[in-house]
């Protein structure tokens, strides 16, 4: 095993050398506007981290933690290096029912996959259409691969969440006893990530109004199975930490009641572990496509200092403005 870990140590540095270079490009280059989003984004949710970090050292950690953890799912050792922690028990063995494990874009965050996988769990994993396409067979393979190495077989799928029948699909898993992994902290389904409509929930995430859709509770309470809340963190670039909050049990309420109550609770764990491991959220990428943008209007939180820049795209000159997101022509 000591001869796995040095090979991922130089896989390590091979990421991080290519993460430098790619922060560099990003700066000169109409990705600039990426950079500029997930600035505005930690102003407004983390500005305190700005303090401590210029945009572009961030950047460069957000990158690093995102591409590590596309890496650990390629090796089915990388299972066995797994750390452990809250209440995991339960879930270490495939007997002990089906579940929807509630995920989040933080650390090693594809590691309930191998998991899941390990331990002979039939489950399903839910995405957006763009990482059902483009990644889809990838992870295919990571599955087969654990069971191979472990002489398992688990039964899995991928669900594609904007498809027609996605939702379907997910329900009838769940009554066939399948597991599922569905993540918080992306607003995919139907309609993909920029749909606003009554179907969306308003909560509270690091003291802004975000809205957020409410699938994983309504599957909790439609199917009456547990919702299990599962968070990752890295405490050294090799050591991974899979982390079981205790399950939520299907009740009685109404389903309106609900999910407001699971939502409201699988926000303020993010918002926990997000506060303790700010550069290791992928979520900074893109949480602005789920913030209530109104809140934003006729505000000056932000200083002018800190409040606008310039971006060029091609030809033409912008200013962004990071308080509204938006971008205006310089001298068109």
């Amino acid at each position: 095993m000591s001869k796995f870990i040095d090979h991922m140590n130089l896989i390590y540095a091979h990421i991080q050398e290519h993460v430098s270079k790619a922060v560099d490009w990003m700066q000169e280059s109409q990705q600039l506007f990426r950079l500029y989003c997930t600035q505005a984004n930690i102003q407004h949710l983390l500005p305190e981290l700005l303090q401590k970090y210029a945009p572009a050292e961030i950047m460069q950690h957000l990158m690093l933690s995102q591409r590590l953890a596309a890496f650990d799912q390629r090796y089915a050792e990388r299972v066995l290096e797994l750390k452990y922690s809250g209440d995991f028990e339960p879930w270490i063995d495939a007997q002990s029912g089906p579940a929807i494990f509630a995920c989040y874009h933080l650390g090693s965050y594809r590691s309930i996959i191998g998991h899941l996988a390990r331990f002979g769990h039939h489950f399903s994993l839910v995405v957006d259409e763009k990482v059902y396409r483009e990644q889809g067979d990838q992870i295919r393979e990571t599955v087969t691969r654990i069971n191979a190495y472990f002489g398992l077989k688990s039964q899995f799928e991928i669900i594609n969440a904007e498809s027609f029948d996605g939702a379907m699909r997910m329900y009838q898993q769940l009554k066939n006893g399948s597991s599922m992994i569905l993540y918080v902290d992306g607003n995919t389904g139907t309609g993909g990530v920029f749909r606003k409509d009554e179907k969306l929930l308003t909560t509270t995430f690091m003291g802004k109004t975000l809205l957020a859709r409410q699938g994983i509770a309504h599957l909790g309470y439609l199917s009456q199975l547990p919702i299990v809340p599962v968070i990752s963190w890295r405490e050294a670039q090799t050591d991974a930490v899979l982390h079981f909050y205790p399950a939520i049990a299907p009740d009685h309420a109404s389903k309106r009641q609900y999910s407001e109550q699971v939502t409201r609770q699988l926000y303020e764990i993010l918002e926990q572990n997000v506060s303790k491991y700010p550069l290791q959220w992928e979520g900074w990428f893109y949480v602005h496509k789920y913030l209530d943008m109104h809140q934003f209007k006729n505000t000056n939180a932000l200083p002018d200092a800190a409040r606008y820049s310039t971006l060029k795209i091609g030809e033409n000159s912008y200013r962004f403005d990071f308080q509204s997101y938006q971008a205006v022509q310089l001298n068109p």
